[in-house]
C-alpha cells in the first residue's frame, strides 16, 4: 500500500510539473518520454502516458547532458547508468521504428566509454537475432543501427563516429518516401552525420524494446531524456535545440493614453515547441499586458496587445519579455497628446503635379519632437514613411509629388500617431488629350496629313505614349505616338491611300480614359501616266540631227490630262549625268513638246529622254517615263 502510494504521488507531482515549469507544452507528435527523472526504484516513467512502462535493475546517476532541457527548459536531474549487465526492459511497446509507425523519430543523450560491440536499444523481447531493430556500438566511438526483419534479411542503416566519454545528443529520424523507399536521417549533437535510403523495406513487427537488455551484449555508459516521435523532427525540434529570445518590440511606440499598442516577442529560430514568454509592465495601471503569450511551434514570433489608460503627461513604461533568466525590454511613451486631422492642398491635382499634406497634433511637441507615420495606400501619390513635428510646433507638412496613372485614381493619405489614424483623400487625375489638329483636314488619297496633338501638361521623363486608332478606311494611322519628356504636344503625319472614292471618318487619340477626335476626309485621286516619244519617228538619228521630244501624260481612263507641268530630262547612262532640259504645260491633248538636237559628242552614248510629272491637286504623281534615242546612221 506505501508502495502504490509513493507511485502515485510520484506521478501526481510529475504530471503538475509538466504544467507548471514555464514554456512546456507537450507535444502531439510525441509518442513516448522517459525522462528518468525517478531518481530511485526500479520503474521507469513515460510522460506522454504517465504510467510506467519501463523495469529496471540500472543505476541512477546525477552526471546529466544538460539542466534544464534546453527544448522545453524542464529540469533534469538524473540519467540511467547501466554496467555489469544492467538494462531496461519495456515489454509492452512497440519501438518507434516497428512497422505500426510511419515518419518517426528517436532522440537521446548518451555517455559512453570505448568499448567492445555492445547493444545499445536492443528491440525485442529475447535474444533470438530476428524481426528487431539494434542500435550498437563499437571500439572507438563507432555508433551504428540496423534492423533484421522476419525474414531474416539485414538492413544496414547508419554508421558514425562519436566522441566517446562525454555526453552526446544523438536523434534518428526516418521518412516514408514511399512504400519501397525509407531514409533515414542520423545526427549528432542537431548536426546531420548520416543519410542512408532504405530501398526495400520490411520493418519488424515485435512488441517490446530494451535499452541494453541483448544477452551478452549490454553496454556500460549513461543514457538520458529518450523520446520517440511519430514524425520526421528537424533540428530546430529537437530535444537539444535552443531558440534564443530576440526581440521585443512595440508599434507604435508612442501610444495616447486609451489606444492599444501591438507587442512581438521574436526568437532567433524557429521555436521547436509551443513556448511560453513572460510579459511585464513597469506601470501596469498605465500600460497593462498579459502576463505571457505563447510562440507556436515552427514560429519566431508571436504579438500582444498592450492596453493603456489616459494620462496627463507623457509617460514612459517599460515592457518586458523573459525566458529563461533572458529578460528583453522596449520602452512605451504613453502621451496625452493626440492626432487630431490630415489635410491635403490641392485635394484634386493633376499627373505629376505637388501636394502639400498637414499633420496636426492636439498639443504641441517635446524636445525631440513627435515622429508621425505616413502611408499611402497607392503608389501613384507616395508619401514618406514619417514627418516631425517639432519641438514646440503642434503640426507639420510633408510633400506629395504624384505619379502618372492611366485612370482617374484616388489615393487615401494616411498619418498614424499614438494608436491612431486620420485618413484624407487624394484624387489624381490623368494627362489626357485636349486637341487634335489635322492639316489639313481634307485630303486627296497618297497625300499624308499633319497631326498635331496636345495633352494637359508637360509629359514625364520618358515620355507619355498615346493610343491612336482612325475611322477613315484610308488614313494610315500608327497606332500610338510618344509625346517627349517635358512636352506638351507632338507632331506626326498621317500617310493615306488613293480610296475609290471620297472616304471620311475620325482620327481619334486616347490617353488616361479620355478619347477626342477629328474628322478628315479623303478624296480619290487621278491617276497618271506618262509616255515619251520622238518626232519625226525614226529608226535611227545621226548626231547633230534636230528632233521634236514629246511627252504625253494621260488619266487613269486614258483621257489627256490638260494643264498640268511636265519636266524633260536628259539622262545619259555612259556619264550618269542627269540634265534638265525644260518644264512644260501640258496642252488639250495632254502633251508638252521640245525641239532637242541628238547630241555630236561621241561620248555622249545610251541616252535616255525621261518624262516626270510630280503630281498636283487631285492627281497621283506618274511614274517616271524614259526612253533611248537610237542613235546612227
Amino acid at each position: 500500500m506505501y508502495l502504490y502510494f509513493r507511485n502515485f504521488r510520484m506521478v501526481l507531482l510529475i504530471a503538475c510539473a509538466i504544467f507548471l515549469i514555464p514554456g512546456y507544452r507537450s507535444s502531439a507528435d510525441t509518442v513516448a518520454y522517459y525522462r528518468v527523472e525517478e531518481g530511485s526504484g526500479s520503474n521507469l516513467l513515460d510522460w506522454v502516458t504517465n504510467a510506467y512502462l519501463g523495469v529496471h535493475n540500472a543505476t541512477y546517476s546525477a552526471s546529466v547532458p544538460v539542466n534544464p532541457v534546453p527544448l522545453n527548459r524542464l529540469s533534469n536531474l538524473w540519467s540511467l547508468g547501466v554496467s555489469g549487465g544492467q538494462s531496461a526492459t519495456f515489454s509492452n511497446q512497440e519501438f518507434i521504428f516497428h512497422n505500426s509507425y510511419g515518419d518517426a523519430t528517436l532522440e537521446f543523450w548518451i555517455n559512453l566509454p570505448s568499448q567492445d560491440h555492445h547493444s545499445i536499444f536492443w528491440t525485442r523481447n529475447g535474444s533470438d537475432d530476428s524481426n528487431r531493430y539494434n542500435i550498437f556500438t563499437y571500439p572507438g566511438g563507432l555508433f551504428g543501427f540496423d534492423y533484421r526483419d522476419s525474414n531474416g534479411d539485414i538492413h544496414n542503416l547508419s554508421r558514425f563516429y562519436m566522441v566517446v566519454d562525454t555526453w552526446t545528443h544523438i536523434a534518428i529520424t526516418r521518412t516514408v518516401d514511399s512504400p519501397s523507399q525509407h531514409t533515414y536521417r542520423s545526427y549528432e549533437d542537431g548536426v546531420l552525420v548520416a543519410t542512408i535510403v532504405d530501398s526495400n523495406p520490411n520493418l519488424p513487427t515485435s512488441t517490446g524494446w530494451t535499452i541494453s537488455g541483448r544477452n551478452g551484449y549490454s553496454w556500460t555508459g549513461m543514457i538520458d531524456e529518450i523520446r520517440f516521435s511519430n514524425v520526421a523532427l528537424q533540428p530546430n525540434q529537437f530535444l537539444n535545440a535552443t531558440a534564443t529570445l530576440y526581440s521585443v518590440d512595440i508599434s507604435p511606440n508612442v501610444i495616447t493614453g486609451g489606444n492599444s499598442a501591438t507587442g512581438t516577442v521574436t526568437f532567433s529560430s524557429p521555436v521547436g515547441i509551443n513556448t511560453e514568454v513572460s510579459l511585464a509592465s513597469s506601470a501596469p495601471k498605465i500600460a497593462s499586458v498579459p502576463t505571457s503569450v505563447t510562440v507556436l511551434s515552427g514560429q519566431t514570433s508571436a504579438t500582444f496587445l498592450i492596453t493603456t489608460s489616459k494620462v496627463k503627461a507623457d509617460t514612459p513604461v517599460t515592457i518586458s519579455a523573459s525566458l529563461n533568466e533572458v529578460t528583453l525590454s522596449e520602452k512605451l511613451i504613453v502621451t496625452p497628446t493626440s492626432l487630431t486631422s490630415i489635410t491635403l492642398n490641392p485635394t484634386v491635382v493633376l499627373s505629376g503635379k505637388s501636394v502639400t499634406g498637414t499633420v496636426k497634433l492636439s498639443k504641441v511637441a517635446p524636445a525631440d519632437g513627435w515622429l508621425v507615420s505616413l502611408s499611402s495606400d497607392n503608389a501613384v501619390a507616395p508619401v514618406p514613411a514619417s514627418v516631425l513635428v517639432p519641438a514646440g510646433a503642434n503640426f507639420a507638412r510633408f510633400t506629395i509629388t504624384t505619379l502618372y496613372p492611366d485612370a482617374v485614381t484616388i489615393a487615401n493619405i494616411s498619418a498614424m500617431f499614438g494608436g491612431t489614424t486620420k485618413t484624407a483623400p487624394l484624387t489624381v487625375n490623368p494627362l489626357t488629350p485636349v486637341s487634335l489638329t489635322l492639316t489639313p483636314s481634307t485630303v486627296y488619297g497618297g497625300t499624308s496629313v499633319s497631326v498635331k496633338l496636345t495633352i494637359n501638361a508637360l509629359a514625364p521623363v520618358g515620355g507619355k505614349t498615346v493610343t491612336l486608332s482612325s475611322g477613315n478606311s484610308a488614313a494610315n494611322c500608327p497606332a500610338s505616338v510618344v509625346v517627349p519628356a517635358g512636352k506638351s504636344s507632338v507632331t506626326f503625319k498621317i500617310p493615306t491611300s488613293n480610296p475609290a472614292a471620297t472616304t471620311t471618318g475620325d482620327i481619334s487619340a486616347t490617353l488616361g480614359g479620355v478619347t477626342i477626335n477629328a474628322p478628315l476626309t479623303v478624296n480619290h485621286a487621278i491617276v497618271t501616266k506618262l509616255s515619251v516619244a520622238f518626232l519625226p519617228k525614226a529608226s535611227r538619228y545621226a548626231r547633230g540631227t534636230v528632233i521634236t521630244l514629246q511627252a504625253t501624260l494621260l488619266d487613269e481612263t486614258g483621257k489627256p490630262v490638260v494643264g498640268k507641268t511636265v519636266t524633260l530630262k536628259e539622262f545619259v547612262s555612259a556619264l550618269g549625268t542627269r540634265t534638265v532640259l525644260g518644264s512644260l504645260t501640258t496642252d488639250a491633248n495632254g502633251q508638252v513638246q521640245l525641239t532637242y538636237t541628238v547630241p555630236t559628242d561621241p561620248a555622249k552614248d545610251n541616252v535616255y529622254i525621261e518624262a516626270y510629272f510630280v503630281g498636283d491637286v487631285g492627281y497621283l504623281p506618274a511614274p517616271k517615263a524614259s526612253k533611248r534615242i537610237p542613235i546612227g546612221t
